[in-house]
């Protein structure tokens, strides 16, 4: 356990309150697998938490969130959830039931909590299902799924993260309610997306058929090393390219992958959208990246002073420049100030 979760832990508890990691990082410790990322559940009110707590953080609706070096922490006082909207939490009652709080929670292997002594407190049987790899509910299996479909994809991974099988009960639920996955915003759904293509498993979605319900198409997978240039693959209509930044950068590789990776092209774009080009077509854009006489305008042994004073009008630099970088890219010319001088003189000004 990392000695700044223990210390939170012990601070909460020398407050006269309980606390307990639950969740994700006390199913992979029993899994040996490292996780970096701790949820903490406590009986300690917010406003308390706010003014024990020594660490920087930050707060989203009821949590606590503290960053140190690589360590995720959150700290959230018991509670219930009330309602749901969007598909989503948005109200929530606090309870001093540890008991109410992890049965909020999806599936069983999700609910084992541990104590600062490393003590596993199982309620609901979760350290059985996890010993005999199986995925079940917590609950109802209706209400879990018709209030949030987003947890038929967060099963699914868990499934196929950890070869685990997935209880009969459940399966059927999904089955069920597949068709309620439309009803999810595409940026909440990409998240789940990402987590699959992380663990190159975007196959499993033929088990269940729920590809047709995501609009994406994963008949001919490729993964790459970017995560982004996997989704625009898969993205029947480019639904899951959200933010505009992600929309710049794609439209970029579409542009710069259909005019080609010349010498010129390659300066032009730029390193990282010729390296994702490079990678949808399986070049090491690195060398030709290297090997190019100039990576930018600074490059160039002439100024814009230089070129204003020869051409004498100042709307013309940017295709004199143009007209440069080609022939030297192309090693038509030197990149030496004299010899770009009479290039200018007595080519360029010739053409414009």
């Amino acid at each position: 356990m990392n000695k700044n979760v223990l210390r939170i832990l012990n601070i909460i508890e020398s407050n006269g309150y309980d606390a307990y990691i639950v969740g994700g990082y006390v199913r992979d410790y029993l899994l040996g697998i490292y996780s970096n990322d701790y949820d903490i559940c406590t009986s300690c009110p917010l406003d308390i938490l706010k003014s024990i707590i020594d660490y920087d953080y930050n707060i989203k609706l009821s949590t606590i969130n503290i960053i140190i070096d690589d360590i995720n922490i959150d700290i959230t006082p018991y509670r219930k959830e009330i309602e749901y909207k969007d598909r989503k939490p948005i109200k929530y009652e606090y309870t001093n039931s540890i008991l109410e709080d992890i049965y909020r929670r999806d599936i069983t292997i999700n609910t084992i909590c541990m104590d600062n002594k490393l003590n596993i407190i199982d309620l609901l049987g979760g350290k059985n299902d996890l010993d005999n790899k199986i995925i079940k509910c917590v609950g109802n299996i209706d209400k879990k799924i018709s209030e949030d479909p987003l947890r038929i994809l967060r099963i699914i991974r868990f499934k196929a993260l950890y070869n685990f099988n997935i209880d009969k009960k459940l399966e059927l639920g999904i089955m069920k309610y597949k068709y309620l996955l439309k009803n999810i915003s595409y940026e909440r759904k990409k998240i789940e997306l990402i987590n699959l293509i992380n663990i190159k498993r975007l196959d499993i979605l033929f088990d269940y058929d729920l590809y047709k319900y995501l609009d994406i198409d994963i008949s001919n997978i490729k993964y790459y090393d970017n995560i982004l240039l996997t989704i625009m693959n898969i993205d029947v209509n480019n639904k899951y390219i959200v933010s505009n930044k992600e929309k710049n950068i794609i439209n970029k590789v579409k542009e710069l992958d259909s005019i080609g990776l010349s010498n010129y092209n390659i300066y032009k774009y730029g390193y990282e959208i010729s390296h994702l080009v490079g990678l949808l077509n399986n070049i090491n854009i690195d060398d030709l990246y290297n090997k190019l006489v100039i990576k930018s305008r600074g490059d160039i042994n002439i100024s814009s002073y230089d070129i204003i004073n020869i051409v004498k009008d100042n709307k013309l630099i940017n295709e004199v420049y143009e007209y440069i970088e080609k022939s030297i890219l192309d090693r038509q010319i030197n990149n030496n100030k004299s010899e770009i001088i009479n290039y200018i003189n007595n080519t360029i000004l010739k053409k414009i």
